[in-house]
């Protein structure tokens, strides 16, 4: 464009020297003419003049397009060191992934000496550019979050997403449960519905449960994690009763407390398949609670109204090793996740003493299931359900007099909050539906990982 501009200048000013040439040859050869051309030199040094600053105005535009060319080379070429460090860093984490791609050495420096092998490095990855997966197609290994469950609000005891592997995660929490039960028992005969014959016990019992509990858990690989709780249990009970047609005119009030370890579990988790945003997750478990807290049957009791016996120290474990496995489902779908499991809890049988002989606690199904919903990056909510059955206790081999299968229901509501990249809060909150079920539970957890 500039040269187009620069000959037609050059043309012009060919054309406005032969014109005055000519005038000038016609002045000489005519002397009566001179007159009447003079308008006409007046007419053509405003031509001159117009073509002057013509030409200044040309050669301003050519220095601005000379410059905007130059600033254009320069951005091309910034902007062909930058795919080729963005090209040369892609190669090398394929590499580092172990995708078979050759090293290349990234070259950052903009010194002299180094800008001819960066040119050779930009035609080489110009040449390769036919060949590379589009921005469309993936490039090495997928993230790693991709076959992972996705994170939500924890309201049961058994978390949906792993410990990446190589992680450790510290988490400290606090668990307090209260329930309160009221038992009306009849011993004699009825005369008639509205006489009774006999001794009527009243008793009321409400009791506070504390757990502090600091869990580990460690990733061995991204689909296998171990994990170990160590619990701290304070429980207080108190008794309320009046044993009726007796002298008695005021409620009498025992209390019993307790504190010291629980029980401590260790939990195997293993993810069984690899899962995607368009396939559930399936998170198979194994747990094993020892007896490290004191049993009820180690614990002394006392009488303290006429025929009732009641623990005068309060048990913090179950006094029997139990073993759990369990499998748990997730399934995305986007902004909601859903979840689920199922698990069975063996409780083996021990031998208690010579007067009580074997004893076996019963087992239990454990059943849950709920949805949780991801309100943005940092906050999640999370609702669901979770039912336990408990068969009846044997002693000896037979049933246990008066023994019930025993149903606890609690209906759960949780949220938690991201408070950094490796520390998150979380509060649940738990609500009895069922007699057996504990009337509140409240749980706290701050898990952190390193």
């Amino acid at each position: 464009m500039v040269e187009r501009i620069g000959g037609a200048l050059c043309r012009g000013v060919v054309i406005i020297s032969m014109a005055l040439l000519i005038g000038g040859e016609a002045t000489a050869a005519d002397p009566d003419a001179t007159k009447e051309e003079k308008p006409s030199e007046a007419t053509l040094q405003q031509l001159i003049k117009k073509l002057e600053s013509q030409n200044q105005t040309l050669l301003q535009q050519q220095k601005r397009l000379a410059e905007q060319e130059k600033k254009l080379e320069e951005y091309k070429a910034a902007l062909e060191q930058a795919l080729t460090e963005h090209r040369l860093r892609l190669r090398q984490l394929e590499q580092q992934r172990g995708t078979g791609a050759a090293p290349v050495a990234a070259s950052t420096s903009a010194a002299e000496d180094q800008r001819k092998k960066e040119r050779a490095q930009r035609a080489e990855v110009v040449a390769q550019a036919k060949t590379e997966p589009g921005p469309d197609e993936p490039i090495g290994q997928p993230p790693e979050t991709v076959n992972r469950p996705p994170e939500i609000a924890q309201i049961t005891q058994y978390p949906g997403v792993l410990t990446p592997r190589g992680r450790f995660v510290l988490e400290p929490a606090l668990q307090y449960a209260y329930s309160s039960n009221d038992r009306v028992a009849l011993t004699g005969f009825a005369i008639v519905p509205a006489i009774a014959i006999g001794a009527i016990d009243i008793q009321s019992v409400n009791r506070d449960l504390f757990i502090a509990s600091l869990t580990a858990r460690y990733g061995l690989t991204d689909r296998l994690e171990v994990e170990a709780k160590v619990p701290y249990v304070y429980r207080q009970d108190s008794t309320t009763g009046r044993p009726l047609l007796q002298q008695s005119f005021n409620d009498s009030v025992f209390n019993s407390q307790a504190s010291g370890i629980g029980d401590v579990e260790f939990t195997g988790r293993y993810q069984l398949n690899q899962g995607g945003p368009d396939s559930g997750f399936y998170v198979a478990s194994l747990r094993v609670k020892t007896v490290t807290g004191k049993g009820p049957f180690d614990v002394p009791t006392t009488e303290p109204f006429p025929g009732i016996f009641v623990q005068s120290e309060l048990p913090t474990g179950t006094g029997f090793y139990a073993v759990q496995p369990g499998i748990t489902a997730l399934f995305a779908s986007d902004p909601a996740v859903f979840f689920g499991g199922a698990s069975y809890i063996w409780n083996i049988k021990r031998h208690v003493s010579e007067a009580i002989g074997d004893y076996d606690p019963g087992d239990g199904v454990t059943v849950n299931f709920g949805m949780g919903l991801s309100l943005n990056e940092r906050a999640s909510f999370s609702i669901g359900y979770e039912h336990d059955i408990f068969f009846k206790d044997k002693q000896n081999g037979q049933y246990v007099l008066n023994a019930q299968t025993e149903h606890l229901g609690t209906l759960l509501i949780g949220y938690s909050y991201r408070l950094s990249k490796t520390t998150t809060f979380s509060l649940t909150v738990g609500v009895g539906v069922t007699d057996q079920a504990p009337d509140v539970q409240l749980t706290a957890r701050l898990p952190v990982m390193f």
